[in-house]
């Protein structure tokens, strides 16, 4: 199970990375609008990516739970059987012996 968990791609680079354009005071100094968004599109992506993978993840992480609970139902079920099966043999020995079994 790989899960990023990365603050820098987070808000915190999002607000270094990104700041809106009536904040900036030097415009020659600062990246031209279009690469800005291009920027910001870029950071989306990215945050859109960790999120489906850790959604992933999660999924997979419920189904293998789903998947032990149902094995350990079913194994539960065999044991009984079997220990159903082993009186029912017994039982042929004498009605004494079953009911201390029983017990």
């Amino acid at each position: 199970m790989i899960v990023r968990n990365n603050l820098e791609t987070g808000t915190a680079a999002y607000a270094k990375q990104v700041q809106p354009a009536n904040d900036k005071k030097d415009v020659a100094s600062k990246k031209p609008q279009t690469q800005e968004a291009a920027a910001e599109l870029k950071l989306s992506n990215q945050v859109k990516q960790i999120a489906e993978e850790n959604v992933l993840a999660s999924e997979s992480d419920v189904m293998d739970v789903a998947k032990a609970d149902d094995m350990i139902r079913e194994a539960n079920k065999h044991i009984l059987n079997q220990a159903q099966d082993a009186v029912k043999v017994q039982s042929g020995q004498s009605v004494a012996t079953v009911m201390e079994l029983l017990k």
